[in-house]
């Protein structure tokens, strides 16, 4: 493709790699690089015409030349944060060391304990005491980069004021029955008049 990428029309060159990703039903992953402050180069078309914006890049001020972190910058199926990750130099491969500001073995420490109680559902709070974090705003971002990820699920209990509470719990989880068995059917009744008249049929009445 010949593109000027400085010209804010410049994403348009997108549409055709999505008609292409439309009619052979796959995925097409473009790389980018990022300027010196850290943002996207050139025209920020490009994010707006994509569903998924990743940047990878190196913390400023840490020395392991081996550690980057991974942000999500756009998400239309729900993912966010950043996540930190780990250049193995032996097979050239990638190992996942957790949130950025948590340790992995905090997000599997809340994604177990809800996991392990498939018949139940948690609020955030309920799993910031269950686990003895006692932190239910560390708990409650856990919780949810735990579900975006897939490890967990969620659904919301709706209160009697139309407030909606999300509730966490584990893809096994199965919500009480609340179907009531069904009713036989009953003959209908017999149509009894009521009102007889004297002369075995019914006086003309007026309508106004």
């Amino acid at each position: 493709m010949n593109v000027d990428l400085i010209k804010s029309n410049a994403g348009d060159s997108l549409y055709a790699l999505r008609d292409m990703a439309n009619v052979y039903k796959c995925s097409i992953v473009i790389l980018h690089h990022l300027n010196r402050q850290g943002g996207l180069r050139d025209s920020s078309s490009f994010v707006d015409n994509v569903s998924e914006v990743v940047k990878l890049y190196r913390q400023e001020g840490n020395f392991d030349q081996n550690q980057f972190v991974l942000e999500w910058v756009k998400s239309r199926s729900g993912l966010a944060g950043k996540h930190v990750l780990k250049r193995n130099a032996v097979n050239y491969g990638w190992d996942y060391a957790g949130p950025l500001g948590n340790s992995i073995a905090e997000l599997d420490r809340v994604a177990n304990y809800v996991n392990m109680r498939p018949h139940e559902r948690f609020s955030k709070q309920q799993v910031s005491l269950g686990t003895g974090m006692n932190e239910n705003v560390t708990t409650g971002k856990l919780l949810e980069m735990a579900r975006r990820q897939g490890l967990i699920t969620s659904s919301f209990i709706v209160g009697p004021h139309d407030e909606r509470t999300r509730m966490y719990h584990s893809w096994d989880y199965q919500g009480p029955d609340l179907d009531f068995p069904e009713r036989e059917e009953t003959a209908s009744p017999s149509i009894v008049p009521t009102e007889s008249f004297p002369n075995g049929k019914q006086e003309e009445e007026d309508w106004f």
